[in-house]
C-alpha cells in the first residue's frame, strides 16, 4: 500500500512539473505589460457579454438586469495604445479609459460598477475578462465579457 501511495505522488507530481509551465497558459505575464498592451491594443468584436445578478445588487448607477448578449455584427471593444477605450454594443456607443494592471487585472474607468476586471483570457484571437462584486445589502454581481478577432 505505501508503494502504491509513492507511485500515485510521483505520477503526480511529475505531471504537475510537465504540464504548468510559467507563461504556457492563455494569460500573459501581465508583468510584462508591453506584451500584453500590445495584444489588448486592438478591435475586438464582442461574441458575449452575460450578467447574473443575485441577491439584488445595486450600484449608485441602477440595478444591473441580469441576462445574456450575444454580440451583434458590428458590435465592438476598441482597445486604443494610449489608454483609451471605445465601446459599441447593442447599438450604445461608449468611450471610457482603461488601465492593464499586473495580476491579471484590467481597470476600466468612467464606469457606473466598480472597475476592476479579472482578465481570464488573452491570446491573438480571443480576450475574456470577468468583473465580480458585492453591494452593501449583500448582493452579488457578476459580468463576463467574451471577444475575439
Amino acid at each position: 500500500m505505501h508503494n502504491k501511495i509513492i507511485i500515485l505522488l510521483l505520477i503526480f507530481s511529475s505531471f504537475s512539473a510537465f504540464s504548468c509551465k510559467k507563461g504556457s497558459g492563455s494569460i500573459p505575464d501581465f508583468n510584462n505589460k508591453k506584451d500584453s498592451a500590445t495584444l489588448l491594443a486592438v478591435r475586438w468584436s464582442l461574441a458575449k457579454d452575460s450578467v447574473t445578478n443575485i441577491g439584488d445588487y445595486f450600484f449608485d448607477g441602477g440595478y444591473p438586469i441580469p441576462g445574456v448578449y450575444n454580440g451583434a455584427p458590428g458590435d465592438f471593444y476598441d482597445f486604443k495604445i494610449d489608454g483609451t477605450l471605445s465601446i459599441y454594443e447593442n447599438s450604445f456607443p461608449f468611450t471610457t479609459s482603461y488601465k492593464l494592471c499586473t495580476n491579471n487585472k484590467l481597470l476600466l474607468y468612467a464606469m457606473a460598477l466598480p472597475d476592476t476586471n479579472n482578465v481570464l483570457a488573452l491570446t491573438s484571437s480571443s480576450f475574456i475578462f470577468e468583473l465580480t462584486a458585492t453591494s452593501s445589502n449583500g448582493g452579488k454581481y457578476y459580468k463576463r465579457v467574451y471577444l475575439y478577432r
